[in-house]
């Protein structure tokens, strides 16, 4: 396998504080799955206390939830213990004290399953109380309690919000889960805690069509605890439920809402920030992802600042974030359709910030080969899904998408399904003996890739 490095330095003025450079190096790619008919939606999850351990789950044609582990950093994969029949839409969380924590759903019930070896094995799944619930989201975050950590998950059960919540205490240590119905109505939503145990969510209000939608952000200062759920801002995108793109025509997008609080402890502290699909009306393919930073809790945020750098009027879609909380930067990845001449394909690419989302690094290209998870070519109607997953930790960016490219030429269905790729992305701040400073000038952005 083959990964790029990048070097590189903002544009900065010789005379002030110098901004700080970064490398990033992209590893290749490795098919975690190599099954027949395709496997999409995928989650996963670092071991905060040993970044070679690597979780990862995934939906399969064959009807039943895929998980795979990893002790090595992601080089190589065994099945999990936990391969759940009938088990579908999973979300995965790592707390602090080296649990990993996986919620999915079987026939329209949230289950939550928890590993102390990194995804190896899974202790007996709970059960969430109440049928008809999709798209769950989970966040783990500190507790309202120094010590402690929150799990905090999100579902719609019907077409209202649901609120599930529990505390991390230890390796295999957890409360019992707690839930709140009647939040308001909404699905396809997302979830982020926060300093203290704060807690925030969001969901699309309407999300049965190809847009506009709503989305209102709710706050808890104390992790649903007393209080209660403030309103926040309400953000409009044109991007709905249930919009076709070229590459996704018949599954078709969604806004793809992510938020992610910093609790790094450094100068972001507890700031919040939300990532989403928009375009600039409800019929043109040129979706975009798009940024935005708060520093109110989400009553207020900063303009939209579109992430994807390509020029033209592409398809970018399924966009994750993800907040580092060793150092407060951030990653976010996509599907892109940039270099595709029908914009039907697309490949995975990414960038990072080290500033809070002020400035960010060139795009970079993830994926080795270009995919096409239409249904004409996969003879699956879920194509690439509804999402796809990242994890970023200690300046490891791991991802996880679905891939019909073969590019590693161990794909059973050839290029005709979606097999579950892996790659990693290590980011790092080189010393400063390494900059680059032009005395009374411009420090201009560089940028350096080298094969491997």
């Amino acid at each position: 396998m083959h990964g790029f490095r990048f070097l590189l330095a903002p544009v900065a003025l010789a005379c002030a504080t110098l901004a700080q450079a970064q490398t990033i190096t992209v590893g290749g790619n490795i098919n975690v799955t190599k099954m027949t008919g395709s496997q999409e939606e995928t989650a996963i999850a670092i071991n905060r206390l040993n970044t070679s351990q690597i979780a990862i789950s995934t939906n399969s044609s064959s009807g039943a939830l895929v998980t795979r582990y990893s002790t090595n950093g992601g080089t190589t994969w065994a099945a999990s213990s936990l391969q759940p029949a009938g088990g579908y839409d999973s979300w995965m969380g790592a707390d602090s004290f080296g649990n990993i924590f996986m919620s999915y759903q079987v026939s329209g019930v949230t289950q939550i399953a928890r590993s102390i070896d990194g995804g190896a094995t899974y202790a007996a799944p709970v059960t969430i109380p109440g049928t008809g619930a999709d798209h769950p989201e989970m966040s783990i975050g500190p507790g309202a309690t120094t010590g402690t950590n929150n799990i905090y998950l999100r579902d719609t059960v019907g077409t209202s919000n649901r609120v599930i919540s529990g505390t991390s205490l230890g390796l295999g240590v957890s409360s019992a889960y707690a839930t709140q119905t009647g939040l308001g109505t909404g699905n396809f939503g997302s979830t982020a805690v926060g300093p203290g145990g704060r807690t925030v969510f969001t969901s699309m209000n309407p999300y049965g069509s190809v847009g506009p939608t709503t989305m209102l952000l709710r706050y808890d200062a104390d992790g649903t605890g007393a209080g209660g759920y403030v309103n926040q801002a309400s953000i409009v995108t044109n991007v709905g439920g249930f919009r076709p793109v070229p590459a996704q025509p018949s599954r078709t997008i969604d806004a793809q809402v992510a938020l992610s609080y910093d609790f790094s402890g450094g100068a972001r502290n507890g700031d919040l920030y939300m990532l989403y699909t928009q375009a600039a009306d409800t019929t043109t393919n040129d979706t975009n992802i798009v940024f935005r930073r708060s520093t109110d809790n989400g009553a207020t945020f900063t303009s939209e600042l579109k992430l994807n750098t390509d020029i033209g009027t592409s398809s970018q879609f399924f966009g994750r974030l993800a907040v580092d909380q060793k150092n407060g930067w951030l990653a976010s990845v996509w599907y892109d359709a940039r270099n595709s001449a029908g914009n039907n394909t697309v490949e995975l690419w990414g960038t990072v910030s080290i500033d809070g989302g002020l400035s960010w690094a060139p795009n970079f290209k993830i994926s080795q080969g270009i995919s096409n998870g239409r249904s004409t070519n996969t003879g699956d109607g879920n194509e690439f899904g509804d999402y796809i997953s990242m994890d970023f930790y200690d300046g490891v960016l791991a991802t996880a998408w679905g891939d019909s490219s073969n590019s590693t030429g161990d794909n059973p269905n050839a290029t005709a399904g979606l097999d579950v790729y892996f790659a990693k992305v290590l980011v790092a701040v080189p010393e400063p003996s390494t900059y680059l400073m032009m005395a009374g000038g411009l420090l201009f952005g560089a940028l350096r890739l080298r094969r491997r």
